[in-house]
Formats: C-alpha cells, structure tokens, sequence
C-alpha cells in the first residue's frame, strides 16, 4: 500500500468521501488529495499532500475541512507506518469560475516505508 492509498481508506473508513482525482459523479461533500511532494531525509520518509475539500455551502466546507485537520492530525493513531503530521495550512479557496465552495489544505507526513 502506497502513502496515498493510506490516506484515502483512512479518511473513507472516517465517513470522509475522499479521492485521489475528480469524481466523476459528484458527491455534496467530499476531498481530493494530491502528493505534491515526497522525499527522503536521512532514511526518514517525509510527504507533503495538497488536499481540496468541497461542500455545497461556506459554512459546510469549513466544517469539512476542520474535521479533515482533526482527523489528519489523529493518522498517527490510525497507522504505525505513520510518524507524524502537521498542517502547513487550511484555507478558503473557493473557486469562483466552477462556482463551488472548496477549501484548501496542506498536510505534511513523516512515515515508514512499509514497501521496502
């Protein structure tokens, strides 16, 4: 199992629908995360993900994403393979071309490779 995939059944298994690209049938709430970085520091694993939360209305998509935060700084009790957490950011970025309320947040994990 990759990081990614970690974080998607993660997420999922917490009633968060989450994917890895656009769904094709939208759901009213749900998360597309994106590995935008991923390095190794002195064998130390470290990740950075992009995350685009999406709700039908302002204040539903920033009760998403609080509970998105909440959740992704619990991972470490969910995965051994997972060290730590930390959020770089989370925001408001809704976008005013596709008329959707979107919130955007960046995650950065410290993990195991489990694959090697």
């Amino acid at each position: 199992m990759i990081i990614e995939s970690l974080v998607i059944k993660y997420l999922n298994e917490n009633e968060i629908q989450t994917f890895a690209e656009e769904p094709t049938s939208k759901p009213k709430e749900y998360v597309v995360i994106e590995k935008t970085a991923d390095y190794v520091e002195e064998y130390i694993n470290h990740c950075t993900f992009a995350f685009d939360i999406y709700s039908d209305s302002m204040f539903n998509t920033a009760t998403l994403a609080e509970k998105v935060k909440r959740l992704m700084l619990d991972i470490i009790k969910y995965s051994s393979y997972v060290s730590s957490c930390d959020v770089e950011n989370i925001y408001n970025n809704t976008d005013t071309i596709k008329k959707e309320y979107r919130y955007y947040g960046e995650f950065d994990l410290v993990y195991y490779d489990w694959m090697n």
